[in-house]
């Protein structure tokens, strides 16, 4: 693999949610971003070579965004397809990156579980790699968490 885990999260991060989502990402947050209050979060666990667990959180609004321009609508859709349209962005991130960490090996992957930003638990533990990526006010923060013991 080249490049470091933490390289290959913010690669596979900016990749999918520009491709997918067709929005600009901004690799440095502005104060607005930075500061922006998160709203929903999906996360996966993943096995194969390598364990582990991807959280995918979006901030300041930018839900309906990512989700209209995903689904190719002007509008926002309803609530429950913003959450999925969240729960399929992690399983294309998760999907984008863990070719770059074990190429050539085989993974599976949980369906994601999508929760609101008050629901959503705080994990203690630090993350093997973090990226944070601003888009229009709002920022995606997505935390991969690798199983020591596996």
């Amino acid at each position: 693999m080249g490049g470091s885990i933490e390289q290959s999260l913010n690669r596979a991060t900016s990749w999918i949610l520009e491709q997918v989502t067709m929005v600009k990402v901004d690799e440095e947050l502005s104060d607005p971003q930075r500061s922006a209050e998160p709203e929903a979060e999906a996360f996966l666990r993943f096995v194969g070579p390598v364990r582990g667990t991807l959280r995918v959180r979006v901030c300041g609004g930018l839900l309906p965004t990512l989700s209209a321009r995903m689904l190719g609508t002007s509008e926002p859709p309803e609530t429950w397809m913003q959450l999925d349209a969240l729960g399929e962005i992690t399983n294309l991130i998760c999907g984008g990156l863990l070719p770059m960490i074990a190429p050539e090996e085989v993974f599976s992957q949980t369906p994601p579980t999508v929760t609101s930003a008050r629901e959503a638990q705080e994990v203690g533990e630090t993350p093997t790699a973090l990226t944070r990526v601003g888009v229009e006010r709002g920022r995606a923060e997505v935390r991969l968490y690798i199983d020591e013991a596996a």
